[in-house]
Parts: C-alpha cells; sequence; structure tokens
C-alpha cells in the first residue's frame, strides 16, 4: 500500500482534509445549541455550572489527546509499510488505554471533582449543580476516550468523511435530546445534564463498526495478505467500551 510521491496531489490532500475542517466547525455550534437551550430555564446557575462541568470535564479529557495524534502517525506508518497486521493492533492499543484511562477517571471522580472546585471555586448551588453534571457525565468517559483513538485511526486510513460523520452524527444527537428533554418534555431541572453524556456513547459503537467495516473490506481484498486476521477484532473493544 505504499503510496508513490505521483499519487500525492492537492485533490488527494483537499479530500482528507476537508471533513476535517467541516467537522470542526459543527462543535461551536453544538455549544451554542447546548448555551441556548439551557438559557431557556430561568434560573442562571444551570447555565454556570455547565459551562464549569464542561470545562473540567473536556479539561480532563484532553490529557488522552495524544490517542488520536499518535494513533495518527503510527497507523499511518504501518499502512504505508503495508504492516496490516500492526495497523489493526494500533487500534486494539488505542481503545484499550480509552478504556483503563476512563474506569480510571470514573473510580478517581471525587478526588478529581475536589481538585477541579478548589482550582476554580463556584457558589454552593452551583458547585452542586456541575457535581451532578459531572457525576453523569463521567460515565461517559471510556466512550469519549475511545474516539480518540477511534478518529485517529480513521484518519490514518484516509477516511475523514468517516470522521466528519461521526462528529455529526454525536453533535446531532446531542442537539436533539436537548431540545427533546429540555423543551419538549420540560425536564428544564435536570434534563440538561444527560445529553452532553450520550453522543460519546452513541458515536464509539459508530465508529467502532466502520473500523469493523474497515477490517471486513480488507479481509475480502485480494493481495492484502494474510496477517489482517489477528487484530480486526479490536473493534470488540470499542464495542464493550461502549
Amino acid at each position: 500500500m505504499s503510496q508513490t510521491a505521483s499519487q500525492i496531489s492537492h485533490g488527494r490532500v483537499l479530500k482528507i482534509a476537508l471533513p476535517i475542517l467541516l467537522s470542526n466547525v459543527t462543535i461551536p455550534i453544538l455549544g451554542a445549541v447546548d448555551t441556548g437551550v439551557v438559557g431557556q430555564i430561568p434560573q442562571p446557575e444551570p447555565i454556570a455550572a455547565v459551562g464549569i462541568g464542561a470545562i473540567v470535564l473536556t479539561a480532563i479529557y484532553w490529557v488522552f489527546g495524544f490517542l488520536r495524534m499518535g494513533t495518527v502517525g503510527l497507523a499511518a506508518q504501518a499502512a504505508g509499510m503495508g504492516d496490516r497486521a500492526e495497523v489493526s493492533a494500533l487500534l486494539t492499543r488505542a481503545l484499550a488505554i480509552g478504556l483503563a484511562g476512563g474506569l480510571a477517571l470514573i473510580a478517581l471522580q471525587w478526588a478529581i471533582f475536589a481538585v477541579a472546585f478548589a482550582v476554580s471555586p463556584a457558589s454552593a448551588e452551583v458547585e452542586a449543580l456541575a457535581r451532578g453534571y459531572m457525576r453523569i457525565r463521567i460515565w461517559s468517559a471510556p466512550a469519549a476516550i475511545a474516539i480518540y483513538g477511534v478518529t485517529g485511526w480513521l484518519i490514518a486510513q484516509e477516511r475523514t468523511r468517516g470522521v466528519f460523520v461521526l462528529q455529526l452524527w454525536m453533535n446531532a444527537i446531542n442537539v436533539a435530546l436537548d431540545l427533546l428533554f429540555v423543551l419538549g418534555l420540560g425536564w428544564a431541572s435536570r434534563a440538561w445534564r444527560w445529553p452532553p453524556s450520550s453522543p460519546s456513547g452513541r458515536g464509539s459503537p459508530w465508529g467502532s463498526g466502520s473500523a469493523a467495516r474497515r477490517c471486513a473490506i480488507r479481509r475480502r481484498a485480494p493481495g492484502r495478505g494474510s496477517s489482517t486476521g489477528r487484530g480486526c477484532g479490536a473493534w470488540r473493544w470499542s464495542m464493550a467500551i461502549s
């Protein structure tokens, strides 16, 4: 699968980069909808709680951002050398790290929250709401961290359209649940905590399915070698994490 210089073109680079650009564009839209929906609640405390909780958890999750960056480089190198077993093994390792890291965050959540509010204190009511928000959302940590590995692996395979659809899928679910729970069902006092924890859990199986389909295609493709089967079971890790 080695690529020569003659096969690298502006069109190929754009085909890889444009979906990533579009997926990043959807992120501010998600935040705007979250803020707008929570803003429908008469009290100001939930907005403050969402802001603090989201910042804390995003910062913690991004500690595992190396899974995306590292998986992209290593998986792309292995794919360029035609080492399909190593490509699939890299996905397995990334998902295993995501599972272990997510479970560690869940186990240490009380200590993490205590340190977070020591660094950025808030009023008693805002802190109580933020803790409730984070206690729910922290359970999506294994899936949220696993998505870093899945997206990095897909980017390495030049499947950036899959990354875009994954991001769009998660954001669309979050927006839909925000509107349904808060505005549709009127669960304003508690429902705003739940939608942010759902997209990662929904997105991780989708990414797993994409990886599984990728492996299945490689198994059927002639001339790929017989070593692909050993690591293609990695998608099962992601299903377990989800």
